[in-house]
């Protein structure tokens, strides 16, 4: 396997952890790996894995799920998640790698950085899946998500935590996006 070839493995199974969300409009996970030289799930390898969801103990129910001063305060977003995750079961993060379908808000991103992460691999497709729905919709609508995504960039770059997109089909899987299921 190419490097590519390799990204869109472990892409696929962010996504698969973003099919197990609870969230009924946009579905994401991620995962950590201590290297990405080869494709490899096994235990040695995978250092922790999160799909956004409530924190621990906090009841996820639809009212809180579909209304968004409910939901917004208490999701843990995967980005978040998957860093809060290895904490819990005592696992380093320092030096790892994080696969996720897009790129973190500038919340996750101080996850990112605080955890230690060396590296961000995300998806390209989500950013054109906004612009398509957005220009359909007839608006923009996305001014919020995009000033923290540009803030959270502008963050893994000063802290130096390299960020690669990876494109091109990933296959097997279908999630939530803004309502909506779509085919990676």
């Amino acid at each position: 396997m190419n490097q590519n070839e390799i990204d869109i493995a472990y892409l696929r199974e962010a996504y698969k952890l973003a099919m197990k969300s609870p969230d009924p409009s946009t579905q994401n996970g991620a995962l950590i790996v201590n290297t990405n030289k080869w494709f490899d799930l096994s235990p040695a390898n995978l250092v922790s894995t999160a799909f956004n969801r409530f924190p621990r103990g906090v009841t996820e129910s639809h009212y809180r799920l579909t209304t968004r001063n409910q939901k917004y305060p208490r999701i843990v977003h995967a980005e978040r998640g998957v860093v809060f995750n290895a904490a819990y079961n005592g696992k380093s993060t320092a030096g790892k790698i994080m696969y996720v379908p897009w790129y973190a808000c500038a919340e996750c991103a101080q996850a990112i950085i605080e955890g230690g992460l060396s590296e961000v691999v995300g998806y390209a497709g989500p950013e054109r899946w906004w612009t398509e729905q957005v220009t359909e919709a007839g608006g923009d609508g996305k001014e919020d998500w995009a000033k923290s995504i540009s803030i959270a960039m502008s963050m893994l770059d000063e802290a130096g935590v390299k960020r690669r997109i990876v494109d091109g089909p990933i296959g097997g899987v279908e999630v939530l996006f803004r309502g909506r299921l779509m085919l990676p």
